[in-house]
C-alpha cells in the first residue's frame, strides 16, 4: 500500500525538494509522482510542519532537505 507513512513521507519530501529546490511546476512534480499538483501543495505544507513541529521525523527531513539545498 502506497499511502503507509514508510512511503508517504519520503514521496511528500521528495515533491518539497523538486518544487522548492528544483524550480519545477506543481504541476510537473506531480506527474513525476503520479499525483495531482494539489497534492503536491499538501504535501509541502505537511513537510514544512513536520520540520518543525515533529521531533520524530523533523530532524531527519531537515538534514536531507539542508543536504540537497548545498548541491543547489
Amino acid at each position: 500500500d502506497c499511502r503507509k507513512k514508510e512511503f508517504v513521507i519520503p514521496r511528500q519530501l521528495l515533491m518539497t525538494i523538486l518544487s522548492d529546490l528544483g524550480g519545477y511546476t506543481l504541476g510537473f512534480v506531480g506527474g513525476v509522482c503520479k499525483r495531482d499538483h494539489a497534492t503536491v501543495i499538501y504535501s509541502k505544507r505537511t513537510i514544512h510542519n513536520t520540520l518543525w513541529n515533529d521531533y520524530l521525523y523533523g530532524d531527519k527531513i531537515r538534514e536531507v532537505y539542508e543536504k540537497c539545498e548545498r548541491c543547489k
